[in-house]
């Protein structure tokens, strides 16, 4: 189930509802806010075999009447055969194309066998849909031949670009495309959803202080509770960090740099802990998001100026920005963090 992104998704049904569904889309906004769950609920739409609105049993289901206070209600039945292999990942009329390991880029292998689908008529009669997740790790030469099927659209062909950095796209691609802003989720929603956890008051407030508005984190953290306590753990040995030496520093990052994923989660959390850090220094402690050690933040604070602070936030974004869309070492970008922090 989608959480929050209302707006956007009235817009996709009424484009669907009017028969002005668009060749190329890119998806776009921060990380873990559910660009690809829109983008597959929209290719579940566009394949349904069901009448819109309709429910399993037949009956009208009025679009905006959802559940967990979310104000959304499916615009697919989400049990016909179409559905259900689009939920699986098996539909023939749906290809999905990711970045490659070890490489982390979309290579133009990978274009050529989605112009070469997209090509092929239609297996149920109806869209042939094609996403692109994380579209920024495009090479250049895949994006080029990219290019050329935005250029030349074919049929009842809908391509999906989704993407946390639209700005490193080219723009060539960028204006053949219709913009789909995804923003963060409003507290309330989020909230809402919440109410349905078997979690007390405190805890959903914790929760939701970690998730900033994404429902990606948020589902993460309730497939694992476990997920927070880790969390606080991370959090917590950060503030050991300024006491280690050079050696020590290199070591601990090291066992993180094995895994990018976890590379990209490291710089995150940091980015969390340094923010509230910041927010220490001017003042605004009710904004803090680990306010359960808020005493701690504030002694590791008075180890940093404001300017020290906002050149770190400088370069978080960088690094962060470099590990998604590169193939650049993660243990490199953390040992040089080390050596700024």
């Amino acid at each position: 189930m989608i959480i929050g992104h209302q707006k956007v998704l009235d817009y996709l049904q009424k484009s669907v509802a009017k028969d002005r569904v668009s060749h190329g889309y890119l998806f776009w906004g921060p990380e873990k806010i559910g660009k690809k769950k829109v983008a597959i609920d929209f290719a579940k739409t566009l394949q349904c075999q069901k009448s819109p609105h309709q429910s399993p049993e037949g009956e009208q289901v009025p679009y905006g009447a959802g559940k967990h206070g979310t104000g959304q209600a499916k615009n697919f039945c989400g049990v016909c055969k179409n559905c259900q292999d689009i939920e699986k990942g098996i539909h023939p009329d749906l290809i999905l194309v990711q970045a490659q390991s070890p490489s982390r880029e979309i290579e133009i292998s990978q274009v050529r066998d989605l112009r070469k689908a997209l090509s092929l008529s239609s297996y149920s009669g109806n869209y042939k849909i094609a996403i692109i997740d994380e579209a920024h790790n495009l090479n250049r030469e895949a994006a080029n031949a990219l290019l050329k099927t935005l250029e030349e659209p074919r049929g009842k062909a809908v391509l999906i670009l989704i993407s946390a950095f639209p700005n490193s796209l080219p723009k060539t691609i960028n204006s053949r495309l219709q913009q789909i802003k995804f923003s963060l989720v409003p507290t309330e929603i989020m909230k809402n959803y919440l109410k349905n956890a078997d979690l007390d008051e405190k805890k959903q407030e914790e929760i939701l202080k970690i998730s900033q508005g994404r429902p990606g984190v948020l589902r993460d953290i309730l497939d694992d509770l476990k997920k927070k306590d880790i969390y606080k753990s991370f959090i917590k040995s950060l503030l050991g960090l300024k006491n280690f030496d050079l050696n020590q520093r290199f070591d601990y990052v090291g066992k993180i740099a094995k895994n990018r994923k976890e590379s990209i989660k490291f710089l995150q959390g940091l980015s969390i802990f340094f923010r509230d850090l910041f927010l220490i220094k001017l003042g605004v402690n009710d904004f803090v998001l680990n306010s359960f050690l808020e005493k701690e933040l504030a002694l590791a604070a008075e180890h940093y100026s404001k300017s020290q602070l906002q050149e770190i936030f400088k370069l978080l974004r960088r690094l962060n920005e470099m590990l998604s869309r590169s193939n650049v070492n993660p243990r490199l970008c953390l040992e040089v963090l080390m050596l700024e922090i």
